[in-house]
């Protein structure tokens, strides 16, 4: 019963793992998408291109506004919910799901077909959010980076080889028990 609950164990922390490189390799990408994948329709995909980089986030439509949660956090440690009124054609299908582009700089949706479809209001949170993590954000040193890396693949090596030694080490206990040969 015990050898059930190592695989077990071990096949969950292979599955969340790989489930982790996917998400970190599409860069936020697979959780948002299996979401609205999963949500049949109700749910829509929100491409927001943001000033130093595009992201992805989960969105719903009310009567003909777009309502999603945006990445910054104010002081509050709440996400603002943006509501964005979405014109005619602007709602594209990739991936066999519907999909939105959001632009963060003129806080309205871009239109494929057009150029922008802006919102007048503008949400001076975002910039404040993006200032001030920039503000905040310590010069960090490449070889920091690199020692941290080193330091998980060390434990998750000696972690993998103690797995083998345990493994190994019940099936020569077994075997011993079989044959009755060996010492």
């Amino acid at each position: 019963m015990n050898e059930v609950f190592i695989y077990l164990l071990s096949y969950i922390m292979v599955f969340l793992m790989s489930f982790g490189g996917l998400q970190f390799l599409t860069g936020g990408f697979l959780l948002p998408f299996l979401k609205v994948k999963s949500s049949r329709g109700k749910k829509v995909l929100v491409w927001v291109h943001g000033i130093s980089d595009s992201y992805f986030r989960v969105g719903f439509f009310d009567d003909e506004f777009l309502v999603f949660t945006n990445r910054a956090k104010d002081f509050t440690k709440t996400r603002p919910t943006i509501r964005v009124k979405v014109p005619r054609g602007c709602v594209g299908r990739t991936l066999n799901v519907n999909f939105v582009q959001y632009d963060e700089n003129t806080c309205g949706v871009i239109n494929p077909l057009e150029s922008f479809e802006g919102v007048t209001t503008n949400e001076p949170k975002a910039y404040d959010a993006l200032i001030t993590r920039a503000i905040e954000a310590g010069v960090t040193d490449m070889k920091e980076n690199i020692v941290i890396v080193l330091l998980v693949l060390v434990i998750l090596a000696l972690g993998f080889i103690g797995f083998m030694v345990f493994k190994n080490q019940q099936f020569i206990v077994n075997l011993a028990s079989i044959s009755g040969n060996i010492v």
